[in-house]
């Protein structure tokens, strides 16, 4: 689709040509460009056909995205910088975010590590091959991060945990206030009666929580758990999973 010669479009394809090498809406790189809803629009008309843009609306979607590419708008991927730095040669977790109790913790906010530290996954290796019947799953849901977790976005472009299986965990580390018993909100989906446990790092079971079935990967429902001992300062705890097929929304410590 050509729109003509006007200098300021073709500025913007020279400048996302330049910038091939960033890609928009990644996992993989350092940096990653967030999507416009109008750049969506034009690769759908390029992809799937149907109603022609404008030329006006081609051109501002592609100075839009364009600007995206500049260092003060990219999100930077401290997961990736993580990973290819630390990683290498130090097998602790650090924390994703400052996670705070009381407070909403995301499912996608476990600690940064290695598999097996910061969290467990059976499908945790990334083999690129030329046939894609051969290729081994990875973040299958190919968002926000590079890792072995599932990450999905949902109906609503909110984020979450999902494609678990049994016995893969996910680690936080959580900033308790004051030493205190602390009640779990935990928002989930699944298409099936199941069960967690939380487990402090060392493997003592701070509480075992029961979901039933919410009747479908979306349909989101909260479960309650009390009692849940945090000490004042920093806690590392891990949500394990004990059947297949739990989507993790987020889950609320207060």
């Amino acid at each position: 689709m050509v729109y003509g010669t006007d200098p300021a479009f073709r500025q913007a394809q020279h400048r996302l040509r330049v910038l091939a090498n960033e890609k928009i809406d990644n996992i993989a790189g350092i940096t990653n460009v967030k999507i416009t809803p109008e750049y969506q629009k034009l690769l759908d008309y390029w992809k799937k056909g149907g109603e022609k843009p404008s030329k006006e609306f081609a051109k501002k979607a592609l100075m839009q995205i364009a600007d995206n590419y500049k260092f003060n708008n990219v999100e930077i991927k401290n997961d990736i910088i993580d990973a290819m730095f630390r990683q290498t040669t130090d097998g602790s977790t650090k924390p994703f975010k400052n996670l705070q109790a009381p407070g909403k913790i995301s499912a996608t906010d476990y600690d940064l590590g290695r598999m097996g530290s910061a969290y467990s996954d059976k499908d945790f290796i990334n083999l690129w091959v030329s046939d894609p019947a051969k290729r081994s799953e990875w973040n299958s849901g190919n968002q926000l991060r590079n890792d072995a977790v599932d990450i999905y976005k949902s109906k609503d472009n909110q984020y979450y945990v999902g494609k678990t299986e049994t016995g893969e965990w996910l680690q936080y580390t959580i900033n308790a206030k004051s030493d205190k018993t602390y009640t779990f909100d935990i928002k989930y989906a699944s298409n099936n009666d199941a069960k967690i446990r939380i487990e402090d790092a060392s493997g003592k079971q701070l509480a075992s929580v029961s979901l039933s079935s919410t009747g479908g990967n979306e349909t989101w429902k909260t479960a309650t758990v009390k009692g849940i001992n945090l000490k004042k300062g920093e806690n590392k705890i891990r949500i394990i999973f004990e059947n297949d097929g739990i989507n993790l929304n987020d889950f609320e410590v207060k």
